[in-house]
């Protein structure tokens, strides 16, 4: 069966991409009948593989969020109520504000662990160790930064301090050789001696 360029455009805009309608068709799949379309969709869909199905499902969840006009969007959640004032800014802030959601992720897991339903209890695992990995590294991150403040010595100040400490060396090691040259050399002071 012979198909078109505007034919295979026209049934991707129903169907699917075009580059699989291409595919199906030098397969031997009748894109003109719809029975034999759906059979070959049906086919596919046997042969995914957990991943794919879990893309599919993934890409179809923002599809939904997508495709909500963004006036829409901003009316849904203008609708949801007001939110509550803005706290504290800063990382100390935010690592405060993580704990605090890490800390009803748990609860929230905890109660799902009670109830025993299986898919809550995943997904409020999910978040929970969502959380409890943001906050990890959140906190290791803070605490890196911390430690680099503390120990950093501006470039400026090390540059002075390397030189004062040279300079030091050069003038003790001058007055060193100075009261001591003699000394070094083997030589005697004979004058004050008889």
């Amino acid at each position: 069966m012979a198909y078109s360029e505007a034919e295979i455009l026209e049934l991707s805009k129903r169907i699917g991409s075009g580059t699989t309608l291409w595919r199906w068709a030098s397969q031997g799949c009748d894109l003109r009948s719809h029975a034999s379309v759906q059979t070959w969709i049906e086919k596919n869909r046997l042969r995914e593989t957990n991943v794919t199905k879990s893309k599919r499902r993934r890409d179809h969840e923002s599809d939904k969020y997508l495709s909500v006009p963004v006036r829409r969007r901003a009316v849904t959640l203008a609708a949801m109520g007001d939110l509550p004032p803005i706290g504290k800014k800063g990382a100390a802030a935010a690592l405060e504000r993580l704990e605090a959601s890490e800390e009803r992720a748990h609860a929230r897991l905890e109660a799902a662990l009670v109830r025993g339903d299986p898919i809550q209890i995943q997904a409020c695992q999910e978040f929970w160790l969502r959380c409890s990995e943001t906050l990890r590294r959140l906190d290791l991150a803070v605490e890196v930064a911390r430690r680099q403040e503390e120990t950093k010595v501006p470039l400026r100040v090390a540059e002075d301090t390397i030189t004062a400490a040279t300079e030091w060396m050069r003038i003790s090691f001058a007055v060193f050789l100075s009261s001591e040259g003699l000394a070094l050399m083997g030589i005697r002071d004979y004058i004050g001696s008889s």
